[in-house]
């Protein structure tokens, strides 16, 4: 890869870097568009979208997720929990493919769900997990790492191509890697003219906070659900043959909770993520 990567220096505002520049501080770069004339092309799964991507995954094994929808055509659900082929191997699939090109050996990042799959997809990899980055170590943060957000994106092009971009509002846990991904996906879909606009964003809370920077683009709705309310949602997500652990009654518990208050429309299309 001796060509010059499509991405933007933060704070610095040079766009065009090379190998070296990309490898030094990935946590300081935003990736562009790469192909403005891409339109989806078999297989499903994040390799379907490689024309998009500033790295190629690399196994090309995550993503290609069902959208199932057991009340019929609007309300669905994005089966994101199987495990290094869900969100967050999609992200470290990226992710992996831009360590080896950088011959990274030693990669700092945080404590998250993300970690089993950074270690499925980058065995070889010393990870060190929290405190302060060591000098010299990798910045596999996934919030702030955009080669994370180059497969964490995929689901929204997922989603875009499996609801024929009619989606309404999307339901998510809170997680802001998750969040970054989702803006990432859908500000490129407008670039390319496939979408107007992205759906709507609620977010129910996980523990951890959500950037003011990150909720404003995506026009962010945060949501509050409580464990009587999860624990009430578990019934109807097995009598539909659903996952029911506990992030996934957390989301049906924020769709049930949001179509009550009149935030969700029965007529309206939307994706439940459960991850």
């Amino acid at each position: 890869m001796a060509k010059a990567l499509p991405v933007e220096v933060k704070g610095s505002g040079i766009r065009g870097a090379s190998v070296e520049d990309v490898c030094s501080d990935p946590c300081r770069l935003r990736l562009l568009l790469l192909d403005p004339e891409w339109r989806p092309e078999a297989p499903w799964g994040v390799e379907r979208y490689a024309r998009l991507m500033a790295v190629r995954p690399v196994l090309g094994a995550a993503g290609g997720t069902p959208l199932v929808c057991p009340w019929g055509y609007t309300h669905c659900y994005k089966l994101e929990s199987a495990g290094y082929m869900g969100f967050w191997g999609r992200g470290a699939e990226t992710l992996a493919s831009h360590l080896e090109m950088c011959s990274a050996g030693m990669v700092w990042t945080l404590e998250g769900p993300w970690l089993g799959a950074l270690r499925v997809y980058a065995p070889r990899a010393s990870v060190i997990v929290g405190g302060e980055p060591p000098p010299g170590a990798y910045c596999a943060d996934p919030l702030h790492n955009p080669f994370f957000h180059e497969g964490g994106a995929t689901l929204a092009y997922e989603l875009y191509e499996q609801t024929r971009g009619e989606l309404d509002a999307i339901v998510a846990p809170g997680y802001p890697a998750l969040l970054e991904s989702l803006r990432v996906g859908y500000e490129r879909l407008e670039e390319l003219g496939l979408v107007e606009e992205p759906p709507r964003v609620y977010a129910f809370d996980v523990g951890v906070g959500i950037p003011r920077w990150l909720s404003e683009p995506l026009e962010l709705i945060e949501t509050r659900v409580y464990p009587d309310e999860a624990e009430a949602a578990v019934e109807p997500l097995q009598a539909a043959r659903l996952p029911a652990h506990r992030l996934a009654a957390y989301a049906e518990a924020a769709r049930l909770k949001l179509l009550e208050a009149g935030e969700l429309g029965r007529d309206e299309r939307v994706a439940i993520l459960i991850l």
